[in-house]
């Protein structure tokens, strides 16, 4: 959730309280009770709205990060490799360059090329020490990369739901709020303790960071000239007789 709406939310949860502890004043089936009841269910959706929300950005994200360095990383050294062959061999490095682009797809296409090739030249990169188990990680590392890139599609979409299940959730729980700011300070008007507590409850409170107070301002005249300060009074000078 963004800073606003987590302090909304802070306020929510400590109005859901208040209803919960004087329930008996706020009937199930008065308007207050049912806005009460309201202020409660989008509680309960905002909190798993916004773990859901976190889980879904982080996770796909984070997995798709690993296995596009992994994959990448394998490519690059083989495509080195090919090149030093290739200059023995004119031709040899050509299904082994490095894709003009870095997307996704073009980094997944490259692996999958890669594979193919690698195989078939496998004992051209044994002649020059490198390992099998270099040659044959590229189906494993392009499977792993195509499953990251369809999680971060699913997560972005499940990350889109949870946003737009944030903004239902707090639209009808301040829709509910607007009846009770009415309602309570009704019921509770000779109750000024309680009235005190809803009050304090009700409050959304936003601290400003990082922000200095201003200098005081020099006072200015008229014309935009700096005011001067009064002279001090100078006593009269006294005259020898």
């Amino acid at each position: 959730m963004r800073r606003t709406e987590v302090k909304q939310f802070e306020m929510l949860v400590r109005v859901s309280g208040f209803g919960k502890t004087n329930r008996d004043l706020f009937p199930p089936d008065s308007l207050a009770g049912q806005a009460f009841e309201t202020v409660h269910e989008s509680v309960s959706q905002l909190g798993k709205r916004a773990v859901s929300k976190m889980t879904s950005a982080k996770g796909g994200k984070h997995s798709r990060v690993i296995t596009r360095r992994a994959l990448v990383e394998r490519l690059l050294a083989i495509s080195r490799i090919a090149r030093v062959i290739g200059e023995d061999a004119p031709g040899f490095d050509e299904p082994f360059q490095m894709p003009a682009s870095r997307s996704d797809q073009a980094l997944l296409a490259a692996g999958r090329v890669f594979a193919q090739q690698a195989e078939a030249q496998r004992s051209r990169f044994a002649a020059y020490g490198v390992p099998e188990a270099h040659l044959t990680c590229f189906p494993g590392l392009a499977d792993d990369f195509e499953a990251a890139i369809a999680a971060r599609r699913v997560g972005r979409e499940e990350h889109t739901a949870a946003r737009a299940g944030i903004e239902s959730a707090m639209a009808a729980a301040l829709a509910a709020l607007r009846k009770l700011d009415l309602i309570v300070p009704n019921l509770l008007h000779d109750n000024p303790v309680l009235l005190a507590v809803w009050e304090d409850d009700r409050r959304v409170e936003f601290f400003s960071r990082g922000r200095k107070p201003k200098a005081k301002a020099e006072e200015v005249n008229v014309e935009g000239a700096k005011a001067e300060e009064p002279k001090a009074e100078q006593p009269p000078l006294k005259v020898a007789s």
